[in-house]
């Protein structure tokens, strides 16, 4: 077998040494598509480079130009290039690859019965000749440009004979096409048509071997399909009927290189020459491929050991198997060199005579030879001999008769030898033995370089997966980490009582380490306190610990407070706990644990506390990871503590805002009550009424601020000698008749000219003291104010109430005494009027008898109804408009807002800061005065057109008809706030007072003056809510949080 591979190799080189015909010297150049090729220098050229082609190649290709009707099949390719490589061309390669991309870029392909045929190119030829320019052409017209003579014809008799038409083109492909013949004459003979005709047929169209011919010719089904002559068509009525006619070629054409052997020899001589000399052939190639497949299994086989074999030696000992097919390897070893360099090792080593051979140092043997050279090397005993006298080689172990080594190389480095030997007398190695191991030997190598690449990359991911399970024990005790954590985060937001709290959050510290004995402890460090929050143990009780202050100085052996002292965490046994804290034994508070574990719970460095975990168990100790674990549990811990504290009083904090906030609306709900009564109670002291209707509507009025089921008006004389009762309603005594001045409570406010709060006991006290003598039923709680005019006590305002479950508080006095003013003001004005009834009366009589005074009385008269008038639109106290006015000049602005669309107008609601605490130090007369003076200043403030009144109280409101700018409005503020600042000297004493200002802009989304009033109101609220003595301009938002 080798043999015949080494004499295909020579043929294929003899081969590849034809030229092409001498009917292609006149070429120059030849362009297809984008494929160059220099004709005279045998170069390729493309966009990707250029190569020089082989004589084998170049054939080719100037025979596939020139004939313009011939057909490669893809295994003819094959066959004739491809084995070229066996000659070790060094260009040929890329010569190929230019050649087959020149035929897959222009040319048509078909696939017939699972075969490819490369036709002609689709891409015109572009051809240059000699001394003529480049010119695109045919392939006929570049064949018939380059041939320059007929062939002559070789005339024969029956050279050949042939049933049918299919035979023919089978005798015509065996044995006239291979002499390279270009054209015969066919004679086809049917007597029973009474024909005989002959016609030409081309040979050069004939396929290039039998096979293809057979396969054409069965796809095709028609003989006239068969490409040798187009004027078979004619005949296809005979020819397809195969038993009615013969078919014999009577003469060929060849060209006049091929003429001389044909005569000479004769056309049936040279047919059978050529016959016997393709059947050497294609023998020789069939053993070849034979050869070719077996190694190519051998191959095969060993990369398929060395994936399989489950240790070295299986390996070796099926690569030993795998060369005995093809040589004598009965004894066979391969030796390997150490890393170090200094030993070879032989993991397999089988041998007839020397076995047990494992390792040895690195010397001069035949092994070490081979693996210097780097070749492989056949050596016999007279070889080995000349070796081993010349200092080369030596002879290790038995000496063999015939020595065959390759070395195996790796990058180039050889790591090894794989050898065989024969012990027998006159059994030599060939060559072709020396190139199968030595191409083994390449094979082992790579298949080693595998083998230890997967075993490193199985090592890698060994150590990988070591490394990932560990990852995932980590991850695993981080995802329990995160859990507990997660659970501490969301203790802290829960609403949990104390106890439960702290048990969930043993439960989570259980999770993660032994925790069957945990404690809590705070620590207040400013007072050097511990407070046990949580605690439970299997040997000490609770009810010991739990909620239990202990202070530092009554505990200076406390592990605990030693523990926080330090500011770290402490761990160990308790021997060990005692001796690093300096502790004795026996002062120890609690029962001493097998293993201790404390940490601090520090906030910015400060200790806030401590977590302790303990165990009585000897077997149960704590490790540093635990250590480690519990300090950033308990930094959570603390985190989660301070939060539930932050919590705590955030709540407190929201229950005291919020009570405030209700006290805040009752004051408010009141305040509005009040401004309603006084409202009411002016209305009543102007309505057309005589008195006891006025009496009783102020009743129902005041009964609404606070319980006036038992109310009467004591009304006393100028001289004080009578009391009169001109309205009252008691539940017990009924109506009170006049009476004397005498030492009742009426007449004991009138002496003090101070109002009084009294229960049943003080009226028995005073009673007691002789200084007020209760006059019919005895009240439970009495009330009573004086009604001053002009600082001249002239009544009694009092409620009372009989039930000991009802009584009256400092602020319904205080309301009851506001009310008493507006009350004496209403009387007041009441009386003031009935006078001025009186005197019209008398002043229409008297107009009556002279009629010259009746225009000054009407006049007199008119004024005094302005008077009044005015009296009813503005404050008594200050002069500024009242309420009322206030409302009718909001509504006068709305309605020419809306109606006329002018520029807004504003409301600045003023209240002074505090000034319930002067007006109760004070007393309410120096109080009034400095409500003139402030007045008096709010007045001269408004320098632009607008009102300024006084809603009751210590609050004023400013009414800027309209409004040019924020800024404005802002402006105008600062300057009431400036003023109101400054000193107010009175009574020998300087006062300052402050003021909160709200201002509201009215535009077009009021609809009533309310509205106006209510919003500057809430944004006074807002400024005194935001530190008082500035003034908050009204936005929706304040509307939208009020509501909320």
């Amino acid at each position: 077998m080798p043999r015949q591979r080494q004499q295909m190799g020579r043929t294929m080189g003899k081969e590849a040494q034809a030229m092409p015909s001498e009917h292609s010297k006149n070429i120059r150049r030849v362009r297809i598509g984008d494929i160059e090729i220099d004709w005279h220098l045998r170069i390729v050229r493309t966009d990707t480079g250029q190569s020089e082609l082989t004589p084998r190649v170049f054939e080719l290709l100037a025979a596939f130009i020139q004939g313009p009707d011939r057909l490669w099949t893809r295994d003819e390719l094959f066959r004739t290039i491809w084995p070229g490589l066996i000659v070790e061309d060094a260009n040929l390669t890329q010569s190929v690859w230019m050649l087959r991309r020149a035929l897959g870029s222009h040319a048509m392909i078909r696939t017939v019965a699972r075969k490819g045929y490369l036709f002609a190119p689709s891409a015109p030829i572009e051809v240059e000749f000699e001394g003529q320019p480049a010119a695109t052409a045919s392939r006929t017209d570049v064949a018939k440009a380059t041939r320059t003579e007929q062939s002559p014809e070789l005339v024969g008799k029956d050279l050949i004979d042939c049933d049918n038409l299919l035979e023919l083109s089978i005798a015509l492909a065996r044995h006239l096409h291979p002499l390279g013949l270009e054209a015969a004459r066919l004679l086809i003979d049917c007597p029973q048509h009474g024909l005989q005709v002959r016609i030409p047929i081309e040979l050069s169209q004939l396929a290039a071997d039998e096979r293809a011919l057979l396969e054409t010719a069965e796809q095709l089904q028609t003989p006239h399909s068969l490409p040798i002559s187009a004027e078979l068509s004619k005949y296809a009525h005979v020819c397809s009927r195969t038993e009615l006619a013969r078919f014999s070629v009577i003469g060929v054409h060849a060209p006049a290189a091929n003429l001389a052997p044909a005569r000479r020899m004769g056309v049936a001589a040279a047919m059978r020459a050529h016959s016997l000399l393709a059947q050497q052939q294609l023998q020789h190639e069939v053993e070849n491929l034979t050869y070719s497949a077996q190694l190519q299994r051998a191959l095969f086989d060993i990369a398929e050991a060395s994936s399989r074999a489950q240790t070295a030696r299986d390996f070796f000992a099926a690569v030993h198997a795998i060369v005995g097919e093809f040589l004598d390897a009965r004894n066979f070893y391969v030796a390997l060199l150490s890393d170090d360099s200094r030993t070879l090792q032989f993991p397999y080593y089988v041998d007839e005579y020397d076995s047990g051979i494992t390792e040895r140092p690195y010397g001069h043997g035949m092994s070490e030879l081979v693996m210097d050279m780097g070749e492989p090397l056949i050596a016999d005993a007279s070889f080995t001999q000349q070796l081993h006298h010349s200092g080369k080689a030596q002879v290790i172990g038995t000496r063999s008769d015939c020595w065959l080594g390759a070395p195996l190389l790796v990058k180039g480095k050889a790591i090894g030898v794989v050898a065989v030997q024969t012990y027998e007398s006159g059994q030599r190695y060939r060559p072709e033995d020396r190139d199968v191991l030595g191409f083994v030997a390449v094979h082992i190598a790579n298949a080693m370089e595998r083998r230890q690449v997967r075993d490193e990359l199985e090592r890698k991911v060994a150590v990988r997966t070591t490394e990932l399970r560990q990852e995932v024990v980590e991850r695993q005790r981080g995802e329990k980490l995160q859990q507990a954590l997660y659970r501490i985060a969301d203790l802290a937001s829960s609403g949990d009582r104390a106890q439960s709290f702290y048990q969930r959050l043993h439960e989570v510290v259980g999770s993660l380490m032994y925790a069957e004995n945990f404690y809590i402890a705070r620590y207040d460090i400013e007072r050097n306190v511990l407070r046990m929050l949580y605690f439970t143990d299997t040997r000490d009780s609770e009810n010991d610990w739990v909620d239990r202050e202990v202070r530092g100085a009554d505990a200076p052996n406390s592990v605990t407070f030693n523990m926080l002292k330090l500011g770290a965490p402490v761990r160990g046994s308790s021997p060990e706990i005692l001796s690093m804290l300096n502790i004795r034994a026996d002062q120890v508070f609690g029962t001493l644990p097998e293993h201790w574990l404390g940490v601090p719970m520090m906030d910015r460095g400060i200790v806030r506390g401590a977590v302790v975990v303990q165990s009585y168990d000897p077997g149960i100790h704590y490790s540093e990871d635990d250590q480690a674990l519990l300090v950033f549990v308990a930094q959570h811990i603390w985190t989660a503590l301070e939060r539930r504290e932050a919590h705590a009083r955030l709540e407190l904090s929201v229950e005291e805002r919020t009570r405030a906030l209700r006290q805040e609306i009752v004051e408010r709900q009141r305040s509005e009550r009040m401004q309603r009564a006084l409202f009411e109670i002016a209305e009543v002291s102007m309505a057309r009424c005589n008195l006891e209707e006025f009496y009783r509507r102020l009743h129902a009025i005041i009964g609404e601020l606070i319980d006036a089921r038992n109310f009467y008006v004591a009304m006393i004389n100028e001289t004080a000698t009578l009391v009169d009762f001109p309205y009252c309603v008691d539940e017990q005594d009924g109506h009170l008749p006049q009476r004397p001045f005498g030492r009742g409570l009426t007449e004991f406010v009138y002496r003090t000219r101070k109002p009084l709060l009294a229960t049943q006991k003080d009226i028995l006290h005073l009673a007691e003291r002789d200084l007020a003598i209760s006059t019919g039923t005895l009240a439970a709680c009495w009330l009573g104010v004086p009604l001053l005019v002009e600082d001249r006590v002239v009544g009694v305002l009092t409620v009372q109430t009989y039930r000991e479950t009802e009584s009256y508080t400092a602020h319904d006095l205080e309301l009851l005494s506001f009310v008493a003013i507006h009350v004496t003001n209403a009387l007041e004005r009441r009386q003031r009027y009935t006078e001025l009834e009186r005197r019209v009366d008398e002043r229409t009589r008297e107009l009556a008898d002279a009629n010259r005074e009746l225009v000054e009385q009407i006049a007199i008269r008119r004024r005094i109804e302005l008077e009044l008038r005015r009296e009813t639109m503005h404050d008594p106290l200050t002069g500024l408009a009242n309420r009322n006015n206030l409302l009718g000049k909001l509504g006068q602005l709305l309605g020419q807002s809306h109606a006329l669309r002018g520029a807004p107008f504003a409301l600045l609601l003023l209240d002074l800061d505090g000034f319930k605490a002067v007006n109760d130090a004070v007393g309410h007369l120096l109080g009034d005065e400095l409500l003139k003076e402030i007045s008096l200043r709010v007045a001269n403030t408004l320098r632009v057109p607008g009102l300024v009144a006084r809603m009751g109280g210590d609050e004023f409101a400013l009414v800027v008809d309209r409004t040019e700018s924020e800024a404005q409005l802002q402006d105008i503020a600062r300057t009431l706030l400036a003023g109101i600042n400054l000193p107010i000297r009175m009574a020998a004493r300087e006062w300052r007072l402050t003021a909160s200002v709200g201002i509201a802009i009215a535009q077009g989304s009021y609809r009533n003056p309310e509205d106006v009033l209510r919003d500057a109101d809430l944004a006074m609220y807002r400024a005194k809510d935001a530190g008082r003595n500035q003034a908050v301009l009204f936005t929706e938002g304040m509307r939208q949080s009020d509501l909320a």
